[in-house]
């Protein structure tokens, strides 16, 4: 496939994330958003707290694929790749960007060697601990955190830290999902992040063509072998079904916001083959597309 028919937007780009109150402080309060910031793929050795205040789009943790919106709330493990991605028409360049997710970022192991002296921690490390792949929970009232997060933001020293044992005091009784599947993630640096940040940018801008390795590796100008090896360290799962899951993450999304046909969702989201649309969508939701739909409506009415 030609490079001029395969096109790329700056969907990914170095990210700004300005902290706030983090001198002297174990505890790092970040807003994105403030300065029209998207994040790239990337891991740390940090836990982080995402609290999505404003906008919508889809996230991706590891080998995870999901949508999130207003209200999602999200720990991801230390070294566990991750990026957030707006939809296009949730940001406009001619306003300025409002306040879009508030992260906390603090050491996981601090915690840990804390609970040997302080036993009340240890429900909470328990959870950074089995979050190491990430969790998603669903706040029974989400302005309980927004406040919290505005305490965080304000305080210094002692009661920064109180705010935040509260915080993680109330995840602990909330309802979580487990995100991507458990492995020992690397801490990856320069060249192969740009190569993985580059080809995940090409994909999803190019999901609903054709596209093979080969027309990825050449647009990122590295060799097939060496893409799908940096592509498998970094994401965790294999080039193609990487693919697949974007597909089926925007198939979802036509199935839950539009009336079109099934048929024409399935060639929509890059699908050249019915049946294979269906199997794919039946291994990763569980589903067919058809229940997903009807799933979809009555959540709505």
């Amino acid at each position: 496939m030609d490079d001029k028919t395969l096109v790329t937007r700056g969907l990914l780009m170095t990210p700004e994330l300005p902290a706030i109150n983090e001198t002297n402080s174990s505890i790092r309060y970040i807003e994105h958003g403030a300065s029209s910031a998207q994040a790239t793929w990337h891991c740390h050795k940090e836990v982080e707290l995402h609290l999505v205040m404003a906008t919508s789009g889809r996230f991706f943790i590891g080998d995870y694929i999901g949508r999130y919106q207003p209200g999602h709330l999200v720990l991801t493990g230390a070294n566990l790749p991750h990026i957030w991605i707006a939809d296009s028409d949730s940001q406009s360049e001619s306003t300025p960007s409002p306040l879009k997710i508030k992260v906390l970022n603090f050491n996981g192991d601090m915690l840990e060697a804390a609970s040997e002296h302080i036993s009340e921690l240890k429900d909470i490390v328990n959870l950074i601990r089995t979050g190491s792949a990430g969790h998603e929970f669903h706040p029974r009232d989400v302005t309980i955190y927004t406040q919290l997060y505005e305490r965080i933001a304000q305080s210094e020293g002692l009661e920064k830290m109180i705010a935040f044992l509260d915080l993680m005091n109330n995840l602990v009784t909330e309802e979580k999902i487990s995100l991507s599947t458990a492995r020992d993630w690397q801490d990856f640096a320069g060249p192969t992040l740009r190569v993985v940040n580059k080809a995940i940018d090409f994909i999803l801008v190019n999901y609903g063509q054709k596209i093979r390795l080969e027309d990825v590796a050449q647009h990122v100008r590295i060799s097939p072998n060496r893409l799908s090896k940096f592509f498998f360290e970094s994401t965790g799962i294999k080039y193609i079904d990487f693919l697949i899951k974007v597909r089926i993450s925007k198939a979802c999304e036509q199935l839950k916001t539009s009336h079109n046909q099934i048929t024409k969702i399935c060639y929509d989201s890059g699908f050249t083959n019915v049946s294979n649309f269906n199997r794919h969508f039946l291994r990763i939701k569980g589903m067919t597309p058809k229940q997903y739909r009807d799933q979809a409506t009555l959540r709505l009415t």
